[in-house]
């Protein structure tokens, strides 16, 4: 069979695409200064399945002449590579898994169904043979959203969406679009464009995530700023549940609340799958600005971020990344001509950058992006710049922000190879506000140097702010250090030093990545929250199949 677009095994990404540090002499010496690195082949890992033991699928025959019924021939596998492929999403701890050959959970079949009744049917059918059932977009979850877990039940199916995978309609008199919910981010900005659309919606996983986990997850992109997180561009949702379809009115507001469509979104294929949504979409914008500034410190940059987003300057995007970031920023852009910090110097001198400063490393970089048509731009350009104006601040032109717009989906691919050289990469993320930003930012990295340190081993800690609000910002955090004898134990005792010391902080638990297994025992603790779960759960799924132990469950 034709199996849609799967990444790489155990790897981010499509197979002809590397980072491949080899061949980075300036981040080479970075890594072996700081994280004592020794030696970079270049010969990158790859999975073998004969060294994996796939379990044969326990569905019954009978349940699989069925589903065949339903099915198009091409729309089933049972093929062990195929039900690998859909094992495991790709955070740290699943490429860990991977690769140690400790997968323990498989689907005992993949689906692909190509429209919603043939959907509706299929949940049919597994609920009243007692089958759990796993929505499958991209794969791309790194919280535990997709693995293959049975729950009570015997067996596990695993719905791969891929084949909805199209922009039904475009009202343009409403700037709305029609959009399957299996659709893949760059298939539906092409189609979109086609008519001079964009959704303006770009995470980090956009080249192979589908739009049902961008709502599955309340995922929120690089230009949220813009265009909001995916809550504010969904007008209307259908959603396929064991009692039937529902779609929530496609009306631009209404006072009936509360508000079905914030119950449904970023609850994880737990109460139904989302077939397809009503979204807000938006003219491609003339033109796109974006350029790097700099500042002496992460608290100095943090405070006129925080005076631009309030005085609603209507900028694309803001990243900032605190001074270890941008440290380590200037090591990954060697593979231009570009070099921020030796063209500052250049131009400025050495001493004109002390007298502000500003001299690197003891520095913050803030991307900026700004889009729209040119007289737009320019007039944000000299709002932004009389804000930044009452701050110490450098502009370092529009080569380095040409070349993040180009390779912004580009950074995952380097996990693999840190992987490949014992290294533990990992991400996490949580919001706050403006006023404890600096408590939970130092208790978070705290905390985690103390567990490297206590181990003995290296670690070099990045924090960025990646989506900014009114009354406060989401801070993302990358952990890069050496491994410990056994990985995922210490991503484990890792993992729940950096949940507790978020939650301890005043932080929440997930600002965008969304909860799956990794995060699910610290949502909402509240009993009366769980009640309220477990009540709209059975209502929706009475049986209980979708996405078992996810989530709330």
């Amino acid at each position: 069979m034709t199996v849609p677009m799967l990444m790489k095994i155990g790897a981010w990404g499509d197979g002809l695409t590397r980072f491949n540090i080899s061949q980075r002499p300036k981040l080479i010496p970075y890594l072996r200064e700081h994280l004592g690195v020794e030696s970079f082949p270049d010969h990158p890992w790859t999975w073998e399945p004969k060294n994996v033991g796939i379990p044969p699928s326990s569905l019954s025959e009978s349940f699989v002449r069925e589903m065949r019924s339903i099915l198009g021939a091409e729309d089933l596998s049972q093929d062990p590579i195929v039900r690998f492929r859909h094992a495991t999403g790709k955070s740290y701890k699943d490429l860990l898994r991977v690769r140690l050959n400790k997968v323990e959970s498989f689907p005992d079949a993949v689906v692909f169904p190509r429209d919603e009744e043939v959907l509706a049917r299929l949940l049919s059918l597994c609920s009243r043979e007692g089958v759990a059932v796993v929505p499958f977009g991209g794969g791309t979850s790194v919280v535990g959203g997709v693995d293959p877990l049975k729950g009570r039940f015997s067996s596990v199916l695993t719905l791969n969406m891929q084949r909805m995978n199209r922009v039904l309609q475009i009202d343009e008199a409403s700037q709305t679009a029609t959009i399957e919910a299996g659709i893949l981010g760059p298939d539906m900005e092409r189609q979109l464009n086609d008519r001079g659309y964009t959704l303006g919606h770009f995470p980090q996983s956009f080249e192979f995530s589908s739009l049902g986990g961008w709502l599955a997850t309340r995922s929120s992109g690089q230009n949220s700023i813009c265009y909001g997180g995916i809550e504010k561009m969904v007008v209307a949702l259908r959603m396929v549940t064991e009692r039937g379809i529902y779609q929530t009115p496609l009306v631009p507001r209404h006072a009936c609340g509360p508000d079905l469509k914030e119950l449904f979104l970023g609850t994880e294929g737990t109460f139904g799958i989302f077939s397809s949504a009503v979204l807000h979409v938006h003219r491609v914008p003339e033109r796109k600005e974006y350029f790097l500034v700099a500042f002496p410190s992460f608290r100095m940059a943090a405070e006129a971020v925080r005076q631009v987003v309030q005085n609603k300057v209507p900028v694309a995007m803001l990243r900032l990344s605190d001074e270890d970031e941008t440290h380590a920023m200037f090591h990954f852009v060697e593979a231009t001509k570009i070099n921020p910090v030796k063209q500052m110097v250049e131009t400025l001198g050495k001493s004109y950058l002390k007298l502000r400063g500003i001299f690197p490393p003891k520095m913050a970089a803030l991307m900026v992006g700004l889009e729209g048509s040119r007289e737009q731009i320019s007039e944000r350009r000299a709002w932004l710049k009389q804000i930044l104006g009452e701050h110490r601040y450098m502009n370092l032109g529009s080569a380095p922000g040409r070349k993040w717009l180009k390779d912004r989906f580009f950074l995952p691919y380097f996990r693999d190879d840190c992987l490949d050289y014992g290294l533990f990469l990992d991400t996490f993320e949580t919001a706050t506000e403006w006023s404890n930003l600096f408590h939970l930012y130092e208790t978070v990295r705290g905390n985690i140097a103390e567990v490297f340190r206590r181990d003995g081993l290296k670690l070099k800690l990045y924090t960025h702010v990646s989506h900014l609000y009114q009354d406060g910002a989401a801070l993302y955090f990358t952990i890069l250090g050496q491994q410990g004898k056994d990985p995922l134990a210490q991503w484990h005792r890792v993992k729940e030093i950096a949940n507790t010391s978020v939650l301890g902080s005043g932080g929440v638990i997930s600002h965008h990545h969304g909860i799956g297994v990794d995060h699910k025992n610290h949502q909402y603790g509240d009993a009366l929250v769980k009640r309220l779960f477990r009540q709209v759960k059975h209502d929706l799924d009475p049986e209980g199949i979708l996405n078992p132990e996810k989530w709330n469950n």
